[in-house]
């Protein structure tokens, strides 16, 4: 039976999504015989998927790193997010050293954030 373009919309996979347990993906390594999903709960383990190529494609790519470094950021302390934002983004960096275009975000990302004690967000009212 021939699917209308509604059904198909509908039926869309999600290539990448935020959740509570972490950055959710299709592992394209898998497809097109299986559908399956890992789920990344780290700046590492999504490093690991770019690397290994769980997720493929440009913008899916640079999602994925974007997502990796909110993870890193979460779970790190304030105190040392200043030393490991670099950590962070070097490592998701080198995932792909051939597509440097794919991480430009990351690179001008933590370019901005660096120091971190120095936003004012970070700052205390009467500083």
């Amino acid at each position: 039976m021939p699917h209308s373009r509604m059904n198909l919309l509908t039926e869309m996979v999600e290539t990448i999504q935020w959740t509570d347990g972490g950055v959710v993906m299709i592992d394209q390594t898998r497809l097109p015989l299986e559908e399956a999903y890992v789920t990344c709960g780290t700046y590492e383990e999504v490093a690991t998927a770019i690397r290994d190529m769980i997720i493929r494609g440009a913008p899916a790519i640079g999602v994925a790193a974007a997502m990796g470094v909110a993870l890193g950021v979460l779970h790190t302390d304030e105190q040392l997010l200043d030393a490991q934002m670099v950590t962070i983004c070097d490592t998701l960096a080198k995932t792909r050293p051939t597509a440097v275009n794919l991480f430009w975000p990351s690179t001008a990302c933590s370019a901005c954030t660096l120091p971190c004690a120095a936003c004012p967000s970070r700052r205390s009212a009467g500083g």
